[in-house]
C-alpha cells in the first residue's frame, strides 16, 4: 500500500507540482483492489473538476508495472487493480505504529479480592489480553499487570460480615471447603453491604475496620484475629484469581494489591499539598472544577488514602518498576470521569506520566435478559456461570465435541467481535453457532482448510511463487487478496487498540475461504500447487489472527 501511495504522490507532483498524501481504501472487490479520492482533494487547489484531474493521473499511471488496470469511477475516484504477482508483496508488509519498539504496561481485569469474578471481569480480562497481544506485535515489551483492592471500604464490609459469621475465630475458616471459599466470600459481601446500609452501629464499626485493615495491610501485621482472618481470606481470593486466569490462558507479569501502592500515593499527595491538592474539612481533595473535571477526595478525614490516591501511587509505581513509554489502562465506562480527575491531578505533578497513560473504557456486559447487574445485590452473573451456559449451549446446539478450546473460542470471539466502548451483549446460542459470526465458525473454517493442506504433497512456501509468472482465477485471486489485507487490518487494530477490527476481518477471511472451497477443486487439480500455497497462507494468517485474539486453533472438529 505504501508503494502505491508513493507512486500516486509522485504522479501528482509531476503533473500538477502539488504535494499531497493520498488516502487509500479497499473498495468492493468488483471495483478494484484500491481506491483513492486524491482528485477530489486536488480539485479546489487546481480549480479543475475531479474527473479531469483523475483522468490525467490515470494516463500517468496506467503503464505502471504494478497495475493491471486503472479506472476513473463516480466522477473522479481512481481505482486500481494490481497484477497478480504484486499481491505477494503485500504479504510482507509490516504494521507501523506509535507503539513501535516502545515499552508498554497494560493494566486490565483488576478484580477486587473477597468476591467472585463476574461477567464484567471476564470481558475485561479477555479484551485486555487481546489488546496486549496486539501491542506485542510492535512493542519491544508489553508488561501485563493487574490492580486489585485488597484494602478499602469494600474489604471492611466483607470483614465485618465474616467476623460475625465465625464469631471472630480465625480457626473457624478451616471448616470452609476450598471449592466453596469464593462463593462464601461473595455472600459475606452481600450480607455486609446490607448491614452497612441499614444498621448505623454496623456502619460505624465498618468504618473503624476500614482504618484497622489499612494498618494491617500496609504494615504487614499478622498477630491479631482480624489480621489472621484478613490474610487468610485474601490468600483465598488470589488463589481463586490465578486458577481462573489459568482457565482462560491469561497470565500477568505483576499483581499490584492496593496496599502495595497506598503509602506511595499518600506521600505523593502530601508532598503536593497546597500546590496540587488542598485541605477540606480534615480531608485532602483535588479541586477538579478548576480544570473541568470532578472534585474527588484523595485522603479521607481519618488520614486514609482513597482509591484516587492509590491510583496516583500505582501510576508512579508502574513507571518506577517498568520505565514505560505508554501505560494502557482498561476499565468500565463508569470510571471515565474518575480517571480523568486522577490523570489531571497527575499531570500537575508529572505531565509526561499523564500524557503517556491511555485510558480505555468498555460498556456493561448485559445479563441474558439484557439487564444491568450489581454484585452488591448478589445477582451479578458470575464468569463461571457464563462459561457453564456456553458449555450447555454446545450440548443443546448439536453434536460438537464439548472441548474447552471450543468453549473459550466461542466466548472470546463473541466478546471481541463487538466494539468495547458500548454495551456488550452475549448470547450463548449465537456464540456456539457454526453458521454465524462465531469462534466455532472460524475454527471449523480452519480445520476444513487444514485437512486439504495435509492431504497435498506440494510446497507450501511463498518463495516458490515469487519468481514465477502466474495468473490467478477469480476465486484464487479474491482469496489471496483478502489474505493480503491482514497487515493493513493489523495496523488499524494496533493503532486504534481495537480487537474488533481484527475479529471482523477474520470472519470475512473465513467467508472468502468458504466461497473458494465451494467453487474450486484443489487436490488432483492441475492448479493444485498454487491453490495449496494460497490455502497455506490462509491458514497462517487465520492462525496468527486467532492467536492475537487469544484463541487457539484445533486440528479437528
Amino acid at each position: 500500500m505504501n508503494i502505491i501511495r508513493k507512486d500516486i504522490k509522485s504522479a501528482v507532483f509531476r503533473l500538477f507540482n502539488q504535494e499531497i498524501e493520498p488516502n487509500l481504501s479497499r473498495p468492493d472487490y468488483d471495483f478494484g483492489d484500491y481506491s483513492t479520492n486524491v482528485a477530489f482533494e486536488l480539485a479546489s487547489r487546481l480549480k479543475k473538476s475531479p474527473s479531469l484531474i483523475a483522468q490525467s493521473i490515470k494516463t500517468e499511471l496506467e503503464h505502471n508495472p504494478q497495475f493491471s488496470e486503472v479506472n476513473v469511477l463516480n466522477g473522479g475516484f481512481l481505482n486500481f487493480r494490481l497484477k497478480d504477482q504484486e499481491i505477494l508483496k503485500l504479504l510482507d508488509f509490516s504494521p507501523k505504529s506509535i507503539f513501535d519498539d516502545k515499552i508498554i504496561v497494560s493494566e486490565y481485569s483488576n478484580p477486587n479480592p473477597f468476591k467472585q469474578l463476574h461477567v464484567g471481569h471476564l470481558f475485561t480480562s479477555i479484551v485486555g489480553d487481546a489488546i496486549s497481544n496486539l501491542l506485542s506485535e510492535v512493542s519491544s515489551k508489553v508488561y501485563r499487570v493487574n490492580f486489585g483492592g485488597d484494602i478499602g471500604l469494600h474489604v471492611a464490609i466483607n470483614m465485618y460480615a465474616i467476623i460475625q459469621a465465625i464469631n471472630d475465630d480465625p480457626s473457624a475458616l478451616d471448616k470452609i471447603k476450598p471449592e466453596d471459599r469464593s462463593s462464601w466470600l461473595s455472600k459475606m459481601y452481600v450480607s455486609g453491604y446490607e448491614e452497612y446500609n441499614t444498621n448505623e452501629e454496623a456502619k460505624t464499626k465498618i468504618k473503624k475496620l476500614n482504618k484497622d485493615i489499612y494498618e494491617i495491610a500496609v504494615n504487614n501485621l499478622h498477630d491479631s484475629n482480624l489480621a489472621k482472618i484478613y490474610w487468610t481470606t485474601r490468600d483465598w481470593s488470589y488463589s481463586y484469581f490465578k486458577d481462573f486466569y489459568k482457565h482462560l490462558d491469561i497470565s500477568f507479569d505483576k499483581y499490584y494489591p492496593e496496599s502495595s501502592v497506598a503509602e506511595l500515593g499518600l506521600q505523593i499527595v502530601k508532598d503536593n499539598l497546597g500546590r496540587v491538592f488542598m485541605k477540606s474539612d480534615q480531608a485532602i481533595i483535588f479541586e477538579g472544577s478548576k480544570d473541568g473535571v470532578n472534585t474527588y477526595v484523595f485522603v479521607n478525614s481519618k488520614g486514609v488514602p482513597t482509591y484516587s490516591a492509590k491510583d496516583v501511587g500505582l501510576i508512579f509505581q508502574k513507571k518506577k518498576d517498568f520505565n514505560f513509554d505508554y501505560s494502557v489502562v482498561i476499565t468500565g465506562n463508569e470510571q471515565s470521569d474518575y480517571m480523568r480527575t486522577v490523570l489531571t491531578s497527575v499531570s500537575k505533578i508529572d505531565s509526561g506520566l499523564s500524557e503517556h497513560t491511555i485510558h480505555l473504557t468498555h460498556g456493561l456486559v448485559k445479563g441474558f435478559g439484557g439487564a444491568k447487574f450489581s454484585s452488591r445485590l448478589g445477582n451479578a452473573p458470575l464468569a463461571m456461570d457464563l462459561i457453564d451456559e456456553t458449555k450447555q449451549a454446545f450440548k443443546k446446539f448439536g453434536d460438537l465435541d464439548n472441548d474447552l478450546k471450543l468453549v473459550k473460542a466461542a466466548i472470546k470471539y463473541s466478546f471481541l467481535k463487538q466494539k468495547y466502548e458500548g454495551d456488550i451483549l452475549y448470547d450463548p446460542k449465537e456464540a456456539v453457532s457454526l453458521e454465524g459470526k462465531s469462534g466455532p465458525y472460524l475454527l471449523y473454517a480452519y480445520v476444513r482448510a487444514l485437512k486439504i493442506q495435509n492431504s497435498s504433497d506440494f510446497s507450501k512456501e511463498i518463495n516458490t511463487f515469487y519468481k514465477k509468472d502466474f495468473e490467478l482465477d477469480q476465486y484464487e485471486r479474491k482469496l489471496l487478496f483478502k489474505i493480503s489485507e491482514f497487515n493493513d487490518v493489523l495496523e488499524l487494530a494496533i493503532n486504534g487498540l481495537k480487537p474488533h477490527v481484527l475479529a471482523i476481518y477474520l470472519y470475512e477471511l473465513a467467508q472468502n475461504f468458504n466461497v473458494f472451497y465451494e467453487n474450486v477443486r484443489v487436490l488432483g487439480d492441475p492448479r493444485e500447487e498454487i491453490r495449496i500455497f494460497i490455502i497455506s497462507e490462509y491458514l497462517r494468517i487465520l492462525k496468527k489472527g486467532l492467536k492475537l485474539l487469544g484463541i487457539d486453533t484445533i486440528s479437528k472438529m
